[in-house]
């Protein structure tokens, strides 16, 4: 990383949700773990009762997010970020409080998940348009080269302290600290100044009608989306289900994948660096031609091939994203209005996130249809293709870094 993309911490405001993204990101990353592991240890606890809690945790965090997108082009992003780290420390506190209590109330868990989930679909939205409320265009790749890399570097750093922390105090308590860790990333996203939103008294749906507007009118991002929606639901099936049964028949079980899934990690790290390194005119047409890899870890798996080439194939396709990603997040920031941008964003984001859920509900279908190896082999191939069929679309390859470019 050059001196110069660090030198965007100079800037108080960025600084702070540089620090607040950390804080909340370390936090989320313990709370994955311990609350799957805090809610097996109740008595009346089962796999399917698990389920339970975190799909109402997911489904409450797709339903908000187009309202975050409304909130965060309507009033102060610092604001929306505020009600959302809020929610999610209250949810995650609810939490804490109910399994230190052994509670037998699934109902009441569910419950409690989903205010998490309302609190992390308010804030994804607006955390877009925020990068570009706190530093000058100039500065936007590096600010989101920055952020990219903590997210990585901080969820791979969590999920070794997730396992201390619940060996040793327990889940319930890791809840706790994920709360403490909200609540401190609240305290500092409030305190940045971000320009107001320009006044509005159109409706809620007569502004997500706008960002409707706003993302269907451009053809990179409707194709990207698009793509980015079969490749998530295909990934999903292939890391959820079909690696680990190969892992587990094949490979030599959990210990084979989470050395593949640790490497994957690793790669969105150098991914990083690689990205904020290469100088590109036409950042979003490198960036899809990069994540045609995503297809190579279930095309080792299908044959399959040693761990260590798996593990290589992971890594590689880890790096593509992260360089398409950075790009990406870039462009949104560039070519779209300010006053728009969270809307876009979530609209992206819910396409982005309900392939996951489809995918994953199709795979066990798939799998007794046609077995593992022949499902990874399409699940590849389809992956590949798909990445690439957004150079199409001529708005795709000729997108550059200059704001005044139509689009």
């Amino acid at each position: 990383m050059r001196r110069a993309d660090l030198a965007v911490l100079k800037h108080s405001q960025f600084r702070r949700l540089f620090i607040a993204r950390s804080v909340s990101v370390l936090g989320s990353s313990v709370a994955g773990i311990a609350l799957a592991f805090a809610i097996l240890d109740l008595p009346t606890a089962t796999p399917s009762k698990l389920g339970e809690v975190l799909a109402a945790m997911a489904v409450a965090r797709v339903v908000f997010i187009l309202v975050g997108g409304v909130l965060g082009d309507r009033f102060s992003r610092s604001t929306i970020l505020s009600l959302g780290e809020f929610l999610s420390a209250l949810g995650s506190l609810g939490l804490g409080v109910a399994l230190l209590s052994h509670t037998h109330n699934f109902l009441l868990l569910s419950g409690l998940a989903a205010i998490v989930g309302i609190g992390t679909g308010i804030f994804m939205p607006a955390m877009s348009g925020m990068v570009a409320d706190v530093v000058d265009e100039s500065q936007l790749r590096s600010a989101n080269g920055l952020l990219r890399l903590v997210l990585n570097t901080v969820s791979v750093g969590g999920v070794g302290l997730a396992g201390f922390i619940v060996a040793t105090i327990g889940g319930a308590w890791a809840m706790l600290l994920n709360s403490a860790a909200f609540l401190v990333s609240m305290l500092l996203l409030f305190s940045i100044k971000s320009r107001p939103m320009p006044r509005s008294k159109d409706s809620m749906f007569k502004q997500l009608r706008g960002g409707w507007k706003e993302f269907s009118s451009r053809s990179w991002i409707v194709s990207i989306v698009a793509a980015a929606f079969v490749i998530n639901a295909f990934f999903g099936a292939v890391i959820g289900v079909f690696g680990p049964i190969i892992a587990k028949s094949q490979l030599g079980g959990p210990a084979a994948w989470g050395l593949i899934t640790m490497t994957f990690s690793a790669g969105a790290i150098v991914g990083t660096f690689v990205a904020l390194r290469i100088k590109s005119h036409r950042p979003l047409l490198l960036g899809v031609v990069c994540t045609a890899g995503i297809g190579l870890p279930a095309l080792a798996l299908a044959v399959p091939m040693p761990v260590a080439i798996i593990a290589l194939a992971g890594f590689l396709a880890s790096i593509g994203l992260d360089i398409f990603s950075l790009g990406w997040d870039t462009a949104l920031q560039l070519h779209i209005p300010r006053e728009a941008l969270s809307r876009v964003s979530a609209y992206d984001w819910l396409g982005s996130m309900v392939a996951v859920p489809l995918g994953l509900a199709v795979a066990g279908s798939a799998l007794q249809a046609v077995g593992a190896r022949t499902a990874l082999l399409y699940s590849g191939g389809i992956m590949i293709v798909v990445a690439l069929l957004p150079l199409l679309v001529p708005s795709v390859r000729t997108l550059t870094n200059d704001v005044s470019q139509s689009t």
